[in-house]
């Protein structure tokens, strides 16, 4: 067993994806992936020279994750083997592809390493497909470009039968997970955070009409549709004179589609930063990508181009105010929780960068894409600018949404943009839409918390009220107080549930996610087979 080199807490964002594996052990969902298909001659030994050289090279693809007292921590090891998984398909046309997603839903256990997987998938003597899997918490979609291309560098030295280096790399993520903390306990983020509880005061959830009723356990699987919108529509759109850019374009397009199916005529979505602000941080590997609200006002009779003038003003501002980490947000926000939601946003619009090309000796590389397997957000627009106009796919919980809905979804946002880039005045309220008779407006809902002073009617009332007294820090706990109203967070709710597990009882975790009270777990919860 390799021995602890040392133990630092864990960033924001690993702690976020810990609790979430904790609460769904098992789970692929947070399984990130990316690969390239290979053409040629292939030196499989410069290929594991390689991949031994980047894990040496980034601690984090030596780091686990677990549980110290009441913190996440990471404990980096001095060292471990990271194989290279040789796999050969099975006949049938789909036998590639079939491995890839096989091997891409297997799950992680954050706790053992490793958490990053390499599989050479051969096809035939010159074809092979490269799969590198890692668990989200350890990287996102820059550390996959940045595995790639630091193997293809190394590759060409060993295939070569040199000995290739690599640039010192001038910190570690765990360097960037302990000044990511102290930056957000200095209090230097505190303007950032009064911009968003200015922004998002009043803020509803998103109130999408189902096609069926969420389950009880929910695998989050996504059923995704192809887009694309043509590149003089998009020129036009751009073109507006509002300065507007193409990521400007999707999401102004993707609120209407939103507003109009939901009935809201204000919404909220939610879109990814690279989060890396540092030059120093452009080349490690780790889990640095950051979640930001946007909130967009859609009025019906609203003409596009001045909808698209208001969305250019909100995503500047929310850029500008991109330095919370979305957990801490959440915290200090504490908007009403439900176990189905993701909070803030249930809508995710992305916009992914050009990747880098690389180039291996006497071999072909093309990037294999792995389509959206698993969602986080109800619904997720992800786009890409190729050929001067916009492709990609949307994406929908196949829990809750059918095939034919999805469709109409990417249809309808194509089919508005178009509309809108004929004639940019047209009230967004006469765009086309797909998916039958909009929605009419949802009414607000105020809640207002009344806290009693209830006592426990029964023994696992008592329980759960004595393991809150225990994570609050208070002498009791009235059994009718809310969970997130109190000050609860999702690690507060980890422990709450792992400690109920030790003494023979089992929460509802969808229940546990959401705002509850004592009474309601208690009355939710089952005693376990070791009780």
């Amino acid at each position: 067993m390799s021995q602890t080199a040392y133990v630092l807490p864990a960033s924001f964002g690993q702690e976020r994806m810990w609790l979430l594996d904790q609460l769904r052990p098992g789970s692929a969902m947070h399984n990130l992936s990316g690969g390239l298909r290979l053409t040629g001659g292939l030196d499989e030994e410069a290929l594991r020279h390689s991949l031994r050289d980047i894990v040496d090279r980034h601690e984090v693809l030596r780091t686990i994750l677990r549980l110290d007292g009441a913190r996440v921590v990471q404990e980096v090891l001095e060292s471990i083997d990271t194989p290279l998984n040789v796999v050969a398909p099975g006949e049938g046309p789909d036998g590639v592809e079939a491995v890839i997603r096989r091997l891409d839903a297997e799950p992680f256990d954050l706790a053992v390493a490793p958490l990053l997987r390499c599989h050479l998938i051969r096809s035939a003597p010159d074809e092979h497909v490269l799969l590198l899997v890692m668990h989200h918490a350890m990287g996102d979609g820059r550390s996959i470009e940045v595995l790639l291309a630091e193997l293809a560098h190394l590759y060409t030295g060993y295939a070569a039968g040199l000995q290739p280096e690599l640039p010192e790399l001038p910190l570690q993520y765990a360097d960037f997970a302990v000044w990511q903390s102290e930056v957000f306990d200095s209090g230097a983020l505190a303007e950032q955070i009064e911009h968003w509880r200015r922004e998002l005061v009043g803020v509803e959830p998103l109130l999408l009409p189902l096609d069926r009723p969420r389950p009880a356990r929910p695998t989050r699987s996504a059923e995704v549709v192809r887009v694309a919108l043509p590149a003089d529509t998009l020129k036009a759109l751009t073109a507006l004179g509002s300065g507007a850019t193409p990521f400007m374009v999707a999401a102004a397009g993707y609120a209407v589609l939103l507003s109009r199916w939901s009935g809201q005529e204000d919404v909220a979505l939610a879109f990814p930063t690279l989060g890396r602000d540092q030059a120093e941080l452009l080349d490690l590997v780790g889990f640095f990508i950051n979640t930001v609200p946007l909130r967009i006002s859609v009025s019906g009779g609203q003409g596009f181009a001045g909808l698209l003038a208001d969305v250019r003003r909100r995503c500047l501002a929310a850029h500008a105010n991109s330095g919370v980490p979305f957990e801490k947000l959440v915290e200090c926000l504490r908007p009403e929780r439900a176990a189905d939601r993701t909070p803030l946003a249930q809508a995710l619009i992305s916009l992914q960068q050009p990747h880098g090309t690389v180039s291996m000796p006497g071999l072909t590389a093309e990037p294999v894409a792995l389509p959206m397997s698993h969602l986080p957000f109800d619904v997720v627009l992800d786009v890409k600018v190729e050929g001067g106009g916009l492709t990609g796919s949307i994406g929908a919980v196949a829990d809750v949404f059918t095939p034919d809905t999805v469709h109409r979804l990417a249809r309808t946002w194509e089919a508005l943009l178009v509309a809108a880039a004929e004639n940019p005045e047209t009230p967004v309220s006469e765009l086309p839409f797909l998916l039958g008779p909009p929605r009419p407006a949802q009414p607000r809902t105020e809640t207002a918390e009344t806290p009693g002073d209830l006592v426990a009617a029964t023994r696992t009332e008592a329980l759960i009220s004595r393991l809150w007294a225990e994570v609050f820090e208070v002498e009791s706990v009235s059994v009718d107080r809310g969970f997130y109203a109190m000050g609860g967070n999702s690690l507060r709710a980890v422990r709450i549930i792992t400690r109920a597990r030790e003494l023979g009882l089992e929460l509802p975790v969808e229940l546990a996610l959401g705002e509850h009270t004592i009474r309601q777990l208690a009355a939710a919860a089952e005693p376990t087979s070791q009780s």
